[in-house]
């Protein structure tokens, strides 16, 4: 049955014209106002005096660590220990709707402070046993021209310019002790190096506090 052109088909729900007759007579239209999820209602006294949840936000997302409230740092923090976690769960645990939790990691991701979701792998399952960190020394106007090769190195894991004798710290992971050796000799193009092989590793890369 099509009840587009029959209203009073419609049970449970009075005609738009009666609606507009009690407006009319009350002399008032009833306003409505923009709210926030009813399920925020507990955390919003957390937030800092003063601040703008940001589901009510119309500002472009520009945060820094300052303007983030207690939900977003637990956001934040079940995202570190499982970036797979479902919305749906997320919600649950921050007191929030899907649709709220949903706008505020599509925030964090524009401003910056969420850069990625990654995977976790094991290297050595793959062959890389391996890890070296190298001190090189690279002098300032070699720079322009390491940065760009040092980048193009898959076996490269991190590259930091650091103080001391050398410049640079470079953390890499070889399958061989030969692929390693033919990395250092091309790396001694940019200047004198100094190689030290993990044993082991007693704490992995981790996240710090949030």
């Amino acid at each position: 049955m099509d009840y587009s052109s029959n209203r009073e088909n419609i049970p449970g729900k009075a005609l738009d014209s009666e609606r507009d007759d009690r407006q009319k007579k009350t002399g008032r239209s009833k306003q409505r106002s923009r709210k926030a999820p009813a399920e925020s209602s507990e955390i919003e006294k957390d937030l800092p005096s003063g601040q703008t949840p940001l589901w009510e936000s119309e500002q472009p997302a520009d945060l820094d660590e300052k303007e983030l409230d207690p939900i977003d740092r637990k956001i934040i923090r079940i995202l570190l220990k499982n970036a797979r976690t479902p919305v749906k769960e997320i919600a649950s645990q921050v007191f929030l709707s899907s649709p709220a939790v949903s706008a505020r990691i599509d925030k964090l991701e524009k401003a910056g402070i969420i850069r990625g979701f990654h995977a976790e792998v094991d290297y050595r399952r793959f062959g890389y046993h391996i890890k070296a960190f190298i001190n090189l020394e690279v002098a300032p106007d070699q720079k322009q021209e390491f940065y760009p090769y040092i980048q193009s190195i898959d076996n490269v894991v991190e590259c930091n310019c650091v103080t001391g004798d050398y410049s640079m710290l470079i953390e890499t992971v070889f399958q061989t002790t030969e692929q390693l050796d033919h990395f250092i000799n091309e790396l001694q193009h940019f200047g004198k190096t100094k190689t030290l092989i993990a044993f082991s590793t007693s704490v992995e890369h981790r996240d710090v506090p949030i």
